[in-house]
């Protein structure tokens, strides 16, 4: 197959069009193979880029519940509602529960192919679509008629981004994962070893910073949050960070050292550009584009850019907006709610229900059904009641964004650092910025810093898809006290376990019958 023919099924087969930027019939990305480059100019460059965060989408909204099942469900503290046991009929419990007590191979021996919530997740394919279109751009934008240098290396940096974030998202799924940065790869390869990976990821990502090209924000709305920006280019160089300090044990003081520099970039040089919003305006954060947006993928229900309506979270976890529903899809146990969530003060005899609230995110993000039972729990999530929209019995999500970094991710992320190198009094003031925004009493120095950190990314965070992938990068998911609960909800896995993959996803079985040289990790073999 020559090069020409080669390039133009690649770019038939990675090319996708965000809603909103429609190609005409005479647009130049109609040109097959090298045309499309040689003869194209920058509203086709344009339209490429786009199409590399529509796919990013794709991968994690569209074609299967990664975001929902692997980052928040699993292992998870939650309880599944009648409703959702019936998705695998040959699975007794449902798949809700296969995912709290961390049963993948349940789910992947019962799950059809291209299920939402297993097969799917385990189908690597859409991941590597960004990752091969982000490397045709960084190759081929160059050869763009008309463009100026501003605009090759701004293109560049943005598939760059992409390109590493994806292998961020791809290593947390599966570990090793196959890696690549040339344009036009046609052979098989074998896994990488994800230290690698992430080590080659830091190395581009730390190009891009000193380089100085991605802007803080932009002026330009339909930009904010959702494009390449130098804030969410920091935060995912403080995640990769903090990943490999599990995983590079090693080298974790370096690890942890490039975390605070990197979190004193952010939080404390950026211009003034991003800040905390206020508790009552959680429904700004997350319809998207605020000055607490680090990076988001995008949909706008204007041009039917709309999520699968299991993606979503809300849509799981909520219920009074159905016309007829009687409870969620799941909740959260209250022995957990309980626990991150104290109340200040019991009655007599020790009943839970008649003390204040100690921290505003309870009665903000939760819909407390009965405050006087002893058991109760807050058995609907309302953070996120206000981004979507519904009519009827029918939820539609609407332009509300999927955030993937905000700036109190980021800000949790500093204190873990700056505590674990030692200088535990500016970590009390980091994580007092969120416990101050979240109307919650203040940490002081006589407390476990360190324990409370992690928990207070549980309390933040709760619902936008890190719990799991913070117990993991924190080894936490082999400790009981963290990662299983008094009521049986959660789940621990031994170290062992740990150590051969269990926290992974296994492969899909396509991938083993078209490559030569992929195997399963240890732990799925």
């Amino acid at each position: 197959m020559n090069i020409m023919n080669r390039k133009y099924i690649l770019l038939m087969l990675f090319v996708f069009v965000l809603g909103g930027c429609q190609i005409k019939e005479d647009d130049d990305e109609k040109l097959p193979g090298d045309k499309f480059w040689n003869e194209g100019s920058i509203e086709s460059v344009e339209s490429f880029m786009l199409s590399i965060y529509s796919a990013f989408r794709d991968a994690i909204m569209m074609k299967s519940g990664m975001v929902l099942c692997a980052g928040d469900l699993r292992c998870a503290p939650v309880v599944n509602t009648e409703s959702s046991t019936n998705y695998i009929p040959t699975v007794k419990n449902g798949w809700i529960n296969c995912l709290k007590d961390n049963d993948i191979r349940t789910l992947r021996d019962n799950s059809a192919d291209d299920s939402w919530y297993c097969g799917a997740i385990m189908d690597w394919s859409h991941f590597y679509k960004v990752i091969q279109s982000c490397n045709i751009l960084e190759a081929e934008i160059g050869n763009v008629p008309g463009l100026t240098e501003t605009d090759v290396v701004t293109y560049k940096a943005e598939a760059v981004f992409m390109r590493n974030l994806t292998y961020f998202f791809l290593v947390r799924l599966f570990g090793d994962v196959p890696y690549y940065t040339n344009a036009y790869n046609a052979k098989p390869l074998p896994r990488t070893d994800m230290v690698t990976v992430l080590k080659n990821c830091l190395s581009e990502m730390q190009t891009l910073i000193d380089m100085e090209v991605l802007p803080w924000t932009y002026t330009v709305k339909s930009k904010k949050g959702v494009r390449a920006n130098r804030g969410g280019a920091i935060a995912l160089m403080m995640h990769i960070n903090l990943w490999l300090v599990q995983f590079d044990s090693g080298q974790a003081n370096q690890y942890y050292r490039n975390v605070v520099a990197l979190g004193n970039q952010l939080i404390n040089n950026n211009g003034e550009t991003y800040s905390l919003l206020p508790l009552e305006s959680t429904n700004e954060i997350f319809k998207g584009g605020s000055a607490e947006g680090l990076f988001e993928v995008a949909q706008n229900i204007a041009y039917n850019e709309v999520f699968k309506q299991e993606a979503v979270f809300s849509n799981n976890v909520m219920y009074t907006c159905f016309s007829g529903k009687k409870s969620p899809t799941l909740y959260y146990s209250s022995t957990f709610l309980r626990k991150i969530y104290p109340l200040d003060g019991m009655t007599e005899g020790g009943v839970w229900g008649f003390g204040e609230e100690t921290d505003g995110r309870a009665t903000a993000w939760f819909l407390d059904v009965d405050a006087t039972n002893e058991n109760r729990d807050f058995n609907e999530v309302t953070k996120f009641k206000n981004v979507d929209a519904y009519s009827g019995s029918k939820v539609t999500s609407a332009s509300g964004n999927q955030v993937i970094f905000r700036l109190a991710d980021a800000i949790l992320m500093y204190a873990e650092a700056l505590y674990a190198t030692g200088n535990s009094s500016e970590a009390l003031i980091q994580v007092n910025k969120i416990r101050t925004r979240a109307n919650a009493k203040l940490f002081d120095e006589t407390m476990n810093l360190e324990s409370e950190i992690y928990w207070e990314r549980v309390r933040e965070l709760i619902g936008e898809g890190v719990y799991f992938y913070d117990l993991v990068r924190t080894g936490k998911l082999c400790d009981r006290s963290y990662a299983e609960f008094s009521d049986g909800s959660g789940h621990y896995e031994r170290r062992a376990n740990f150590n051969l993959g269990c926290w992974t996803w296994p492969i899909a079985k396509k991938a083993l019958g078209q490559n030569p040289y992929m195997s399963y990790n240890l732990y799925w073999e």
